[in-house]
């Protein structure tokens, strides 16, 4: 229920609590040290919320890990495994993955996250707006 009110109003710092307590959840022994493991995790999560998710969405540029359209705003992300953040959001950015959603009239939130692969959990994560 928490999950589907972060998600209904736009609470991202929220969501990302949320799914941190989520991933401390999954037992060590059965964690993979893959960055798809965390993108299909992210992936199911928003899609059993029934949220609107894509991942792997084709650009002319390249593909977006996954994309989350809200009444409010398209939330573009990039996941990376054992880098940083900034590494992520600049790849959204260096890519134009952005572009994509310009003509669509609502506000572009991009969103790097990195993900801790020996611990299992979010180590890092950043967002910037569109300007």
């Amino acid at each position: 229920m928490k999950f589907r009110m972060a998600i209904r109003e736009d609470d991202l710092q929220a969501f990302m609590t949320l799914f941190q307590s989520f991933l401390a959840n999954i037992t060590y022994d059965i964690r993979l040290p893959y960055e798809k493991y965390y993108q299909t995790i992210f992936f199911v999560v928003f899609k059993l919320l029934g949220a609107s998710i894509d991942a792997e969405s084709r650009t002319n540029e390249g593909r977006i890990d996954a994309y989350i359209h809200t009444a409010k705003a398209v939330y573009l992300f990039e996941f990376k495994l054992d880098k940083d953040a900034k590494t992520a959001l600049s790849q959204i950015k260096d890519h134009h993955y952005y572009e994509k959603f310009q003509s669509c009239g609502l506000p572009i939130v991009m969103v790097g996250v990195n993900f801790d692969s020996e611990k299992g959990r979010i180590d890092d994560w950043q967002t910037e707006a569109l300007q």
